[in-house]
């Protein structure tokens, strides 16, 4: 008959620190999944405030332009 497979602890090899270092060695190589969320989030929140600064900028100029030009304009003559 075919051999059956002893269930761990029963004479199976426990695994050598070679192999472990291996292992952790292999696994810390990869990005794990809070990293690249982390990582990805970060990316949103610095292409969020470079938009919100043109958007402010923008408004800003706009503003100035339009105070320069038409001074007086908004005031509210009772």
């Amino acid at each position: 008959m075919g051999r059956t497979r002893q269930p761990a602890g029963h004479g199976a090899r426990p695994p050598l620190l070679a192999d472990r270092c291996a292992a952790t060695a292999e696994h810390a190589q990869r990005p794990t999944v809070l990293s690249s969320a982390l990582l990805g989030g970060l990316a949103a929140v610095i292409y969020t405030d470079a938009l919100q600064t043109l958007i402010m900028l923008v408004g800003a100029v706009t503003l100035m332009v339009f105070s320069e030009c038409f001074p007086g304009l908004l005031l509210l003559k009772p």
